[in-house]
């Protein structure tokens, strides 16, 4: 009877320590995300294919298709600058980088880096603060507290 005793108190602890562990996870994962939506922009988020088109605001476009599309055609025309300037035999180095609407590619680059994972996270974050809440369900009074004794002790 002791044996089952002491096996029931190891399963419990392994379990507490994997609950923690898977805890401690998914609070990571939040947290990573909030870095991202704490990302400075490099452009005014306001791309044109076009002087006469209408412009399309990245920072708030929730469309994957045109955000890859609209990269797609940031790619080509960075790669006809440089073919145009090598293709004439000029130095690359004599010609500034590459702009399109006054930003440079990598900045147009980082812009929609930044979009598109906060699109996709937007789904996965829902899941997340569902586990979060339900694995703070298992926590006894004591593990609540203490995580509340961490949480003020970091803002003070």
């Amino acid at each position: 009877m002791e044996k089952g005793k002491d096996t029931g108190e190891v399963t419990s602890v392994a379990l507490r320590t994997e609950m923690q562990i898977t805890y401690d996870a998914v609070c990571a994962k939040l947290n990573a995300n909030k870095k991202i939506e704490e990302s400075r922009w490099k452009t005014n988020g306001e791309f044109q294919y076009s002087r006469s088109s209408t412009a399309i605001n990245i920072q708030k476009n929730s469309d994957l298709k045109t955000l890859v599309n609209i990269f797609g055609f940031l790619l080509e025309k960075s790669a006809s600058y440089l073919a145009a300037i090598k293709g004439l035999s000029l130095d690359e180095k004599a010609f500034p980088a590459f702009e399109w609407s006054g930003y440079g590619f990598q900045d147009w680059k980082h812009d929609i880096e930044i979009r598109v994972q906060l699109i996709t996270f937007e789904n996965e974050k829902k899941d997340l603060l569902e586990a979060k809440r339900e694995l703070e369900g298992f926590f006894s009074k004591d593990d609540k507290l203490s995580k509340s004794l961490e949480r003020i002790g970091k803002l003070i």
